[in-house]
């Protein structure tokens, strides 16, 4: 398909149909495009880098909130479960998710996780059983990633 504006329009709304829940972004050269989910995006927002037209679709994200000990656990048990195929997919995305991303997203709401660092998160996580970490194990490139379902941005 060769580019010209009306091409770009239609490869932009068949990804949007496609792609939903994911963003177009990149890892360190805004030259190769990929494409991640959202909550991964914005889980990790060091790795990765959001194209400046998408990047002021969504809102600031929230303030870093004093979350008690109870309140993370429970943010946490609503959005990270371990992946069900009963769960409705209007609510829940299917992805395979490391303790990194999910201590990532988590810091982002609570200044209390942010200061855990991935360690201390790994036994905070263990500490309080949260349900995440039954999900089932996978191995890439050295990381483990639970197969989990995920609630969708839109909804936490």
């Amino acid at each position: 398909m060769q580019y010209n504006t009306e091409n770009a329009r239609i490869a932009k709304d068949k990804f949007n149909e496609t792609f939903a829940y994911h963003d177009l972004c990149y890892l360190t050269d805004p030259l190769v495009p990929v494409t991640a989910t959202r909550l991964r995006v914005h889980g990790a927002p060091g790795t990765f880098h959001l194209y400046e037209e998408t990047a002021n679709q969504y809102p600031d994200p929230l303030p870093l909130i004093n979350f008690t000990r109870a309140q993370v656990i429970s943010f946490a048990i609503e959005i990270y479960l371990p992946y069900d195929p009963l769960l409705s997919q209007d609510l829940y995305d299917t992805a395979n998710v490391s303790s990194h991303e999910v201590h990532a997203h988590l810091s982002s709401v609570s200044s209390k996780i942010n200061a855990l660092g991935t360690h201390g998160f790994n036994r905070f996580a263990s500490a309080n059983n949260l349900i995440y970490l039954n999900g089932e194990q996978r191995h890439s490139s050295g990381f483990r990633l639970f197969h989990l379902s995920v609630l969708h941005p839109p909804c936490q």
